[in-house]
């Protein structure tokens, strides 16, 4: 495991909304890490629907980092995907998981 997977490795409460994250894959760096994970928290603090979760944060990363980021909420589900490099993130937030990350173009 290299630095990168180890920002979060222990369970972090985000300071302004009381959110324990667990980062369970990422090639992000830390800074984008850190911001992707306020967004997530802020996003679950307002919304109770995974579907308006992964909108909201879709919506910041597309508008702060151009557009072509996807983001999957939800208790189950499996993926395998492509996507940019250093742009992808796997966060666990109780039973709850939610993947972001930017396609190719």
């Amino acid at each position: 495991m290299n630095r990168k997977e180890n920002v979060f490795d222990e369970i972090a409460k985000m300071d302004d909304h009381n959110i324990q994250l667990v980062v369970r894959s990422t090639d992000m760096s830390e800074a984008q890490q850190k911001e992707a994970a306020n967004v997530i928290a802020e996003a679950l603090s307002i919304h109770y629907k995974e579907a308006q979760v992964a909108k909201m944060v879709k919506a910041y990363f597309d508008s702060k980092c151009g557009r072509a980021w996807q983001c999957i909420v939800g208790k189950h589900f499996a993926s395998y995907v492509t996507h940019e490099v250093s742009t992808y993130l796997l966060v666990q937030v109780g039973n709850v998981s939610v993947m972001l990350y930017k396609t190719p173009c």
